[in-house]
C-alpha cells in the first residue's frame, strides 16, 4: 500500500518537473518573426491618410499588413507582431470574421465592441 502511493507521488514529481522543463524550453527557444513587406508590397499599399482599417491576408492565414486605422481599430501598437488568432479574439463573430478572411463577402461585425461593415476581395498575385 506505502509503495503504491509512493510510486504515485515520484510520477507526480516526475510530470511536474516535465512540464517545467518543457516550459522552460519554449520560453527559451526564438520564436519565429514574421516577414516584412518588402517596399515593392508597400508600394502597393494605400497611403497611410485613408481612415478605412485594411488587412492584408496570405492563404493559410498569415497577416502580411494591418493599416495603422486597422492597429488603432483592433488595439495594437505599431510595433506589435500580428496574428490572425490576436486579431479574431478582439471580433464577434468570429466565424464571420474567418469567413471574411478565407473567402471574398461582405458581413456587419463588432470590433472590440465597436460595429463594422467588413468587405473582403481577394487580391491577384
Amino acid at each position: 500500500m506505502l509503495a503504491g502511493i509512493n510510486l504515485g507521488i515520484a510520477l507526480l514529481i516526475a510530470s511536474l518537473v516535465i512540464i517545467l522543463l518543457v516550459w522552460v524550453v519554449l520560453r527559451i527557444l526564438p520564436r519565429p518573426q514574421a516577414i516584412r513587406a518588402s517596399p515593392a508590397h508597400a508600394a502597393a499599399f494605400p497611403a497611410g491618410d485613408s481612415r478605412e482599417a485594411m488587412l492584408i491576408i496570405q492563404p493559410g492565414g498569415r497577416v502580411e499588413h494591418v493599416s495603422p486605422p486597422a492597429r488603432e481599430w483592433f488595439g495594437l501598437r505599431a510595433e506589435e507582431q500580428v496574428d490572425l488568432e490576436r486579431l479574431v479574439r478582439r471580433v464577434r463573430p468570429p466565424d464571420d470574421f474567418l469567413d471574411l478572411c478565407a473567402l471574398p463577402g461582405q458581413k456587419r461585425i463588432s470590433i472590440n465592441g465597436k460595429l463594422a461593415e467588413a468587405t473582403s476581395y481577394q487580391v491577384p498575385g
